[in-house]
């Protein structure tokens, strides 16, 4: 679930906890994060591999090239689209930090 979701800062304080309990955890922890990257990787959102291997698919499917501005869009499409994973990975690591979550950030 979103709430799950763990960011850059989350990444950090595993990282630091598994520095702490000694080499083998640090170790472990780095080759389950290389794990998750490469799954990630693999994600069907244009600017990632396997959004990429999306695009050749359909140009597979259709026998033919897309042109290269209908590319663009789809990488400029796609760039916005994990700029919006990021931006709520971070906001939900900061959120999580508070001591009412989400509650905390509204006005009323």
């Amino acid at each position: 679930s979103a709430r799950q979701l763990g960011g850059p800062i989350e990444i950090a304080n595993f990282s630091y906890a598994a520095f702490r309990m000694g080499f083998l955890a640090m170790m472990s922890w780095i080759a389950l994060i290389s794990l998750q990257l490469g799954i990630i990787n693999l994600f069907p959102i244009p600017i990632l591999d396997g959004g990429q291997i999306l695009v050749l698919m359909v140009e597979g499917i259709i026998r033919r090239d897309l042109s290269p501005k209908v590319k663009q869009v789809i990488m400029q499409i796609g760039f916005a689209m994990f700029i919006f994973i990021l931006v709520f990975a971070i906001l939900n690591d900061v959120v999580k930090r508070l001591p009412h979550g989400w509650e905390s950030l509204l006005p009323w």
